[in-house]
């Protein structure tokens, strides 16, 4: 063996033994916000079984002890208990939107529009 590749093979251990310390740290950091994102995630599920919400045949989530619903994307997403706008009459049908996403939710459908039936004459030949 040459002193070329012995100091080769020096230099690539030399190399190992200063990215071992940085990997030690990598891993003692992932097992720190495993343990945090851990936390995080009881927390969530604490504040969701606290809001206590319900939801309705209709399809609305409403908090427990209110006849006002909420906006389930809201208090989804972001856990906001928003309150919906009152029923609005909207082309024959009533809806309810959410003033902060902007969703709306229907209480019943609207209504489509009636069909303007064009009359097409004959064509000329």
């Amino acid at each position: 063996m040459r002193w070329t590749e012995v100091g080769r093979a020096l230099l690539r251990n030399i190399n190992v033994f200063r990215l071992v310390p940085r990997l030690l740290e990598l891993q003692e950091e992932n097992a720190e916000l495993r343990r945090s994102n851990l936390e995080l995630q009881e927390k969530l599920q604490k504040a969701r079984r606290q809001a206590g919400t319900r939801l309705s045949p209709r399809g609305y989530r409403y908090q427990d002890g209110d006849e006002t619903p909420i906006c389930a994307t809201c208090f989804e997403t972001k856990q906001l208990p928003v309150t919906l706008t009152p029923p609005q009459p909207w082309h024959g049908g009533v809806r309810r939107v959410c003033p902060v996403c902007g969703r709306i939710y229907w209480d019943e459908p609207p209504k489509p529009a009636p069909s303007t039936s064009v009359r097409q004459g004959r064509r000329r030949r």
